[in-house]
């Protein structure tokens, strides 16, 4: 099989046209001076390239490519790069998708951003994105139309596209005043819809190892090292709904996820 463009990353495009008509379309699949990152799929770059090293870049279709170039006139360059920024510092859920991005806020200098770790970077991009942004998606996602079509929102602003709250820390876990996610949101698999945090961002992972930690001392996860990593994957899925079985069958109907009141009743 070949390396080909998704059509759900085409579609992102098509959304960001509809919204910004002066958008262009400046590429998805690299051509072969590209030897690495997202712009290459998954079988064609090297093993320890970076693109391939997360736990949603080792999924999904190894022939697809996983990047979206757009180029924009100046003065959208420095507002649509302006809004990813805001809304990757916030957290926002429609960004989910999103592994890193990269553009300008003061057509000077490049502006990114990495979402699997909130690392912000200034000047380290090389200056092709003074004039486009670069999008890069997690693989997993490459041919998922749905979980990209919201980060379309984010870049054309407007009504109706602020980002959800971001979690703020609890002063008590054990309060349920203190739960950390906007209402309608819980604490499930990283693969997960945009209502459900399972450590896809940065400001997610604490929270998430709260939980698994907290199943290690009541007996339900392994205390391997490590274990607690803050990804809700299967194991902790899984050790989510051993807990509720055992405690709270008749209370539960959502097993291996956390919603506000299994929060309330895990750190009581």
């Amino acid at each position: 099989m070949a390396e080909y463009a998704p059509a759900a990353i085409r579609g992102l495009y098509d959304l960001i046209k509809a919204g910004l008509p002066s958008a262009e379309m400046s590429g998805v699949v690299g051509d072969t001076a590209h030897t690495y990152g997202y712009h290459r799929c998954r079988n064609v770059v090297p093993g320890g390239d970076y693109s391939r090293q997360h736990r949603l870049d080792q999924q999904g279709d190894g022939w697809a490519a996983s990047a979206l170039d757009v180029k924009l006139p100046p003065d959208q360059m420095r507002a649509v790069t302006a809004r990813l920024i805001s809304a990757a510092k916030a957290g926002d859920p429609r960004l989910r998708a999103l592994r890193e991005f990269g553009g300008t806020t003061d057509g000077v200098r490049t502006h990114g951003f990495d979402l699997s770790n909130g690392r912000e970077s200034v000047g380290e991009w090389d200056d092709s994105h003074l004039w486009h942004v670069h999008l890069s998606v997690y693989r997993a996602y490459a041919n998922d139309a749905a979980a990209l079509a919201p980060i379309a929102g984010v870049m054309i602003g407007g009504a109706g596209t602020q980002p959800s709250p971001v979690p703020k820390p609890a002063a008590d876990p054990a309060d349920p005043a203190g739960w950390p996610l906007p209402s309608g949101h819980y604490f499930g698999l990283i693969t997960g819809p945009a209502e459900c945090h399972g450590g896809i961002n940065a400001a997610e992972r604490a929270w998430v190892q709260r939980i698994q930690q907290r199943l290690q001392v009541l007996g339900y996860a392994p205390k391997t090292p490590g274990w607690a990593d803050g990804t809700f994957e299967g194991p902790t899925k899984d050790a989510v709904a051993a807990w509720q079985r055992a405690k709270y069958a008749q209370q539960t109907s959502r097993y291996g996820e956390i919603w506000s009141d299994d929060w309330a009743r895990l750190f009581a």
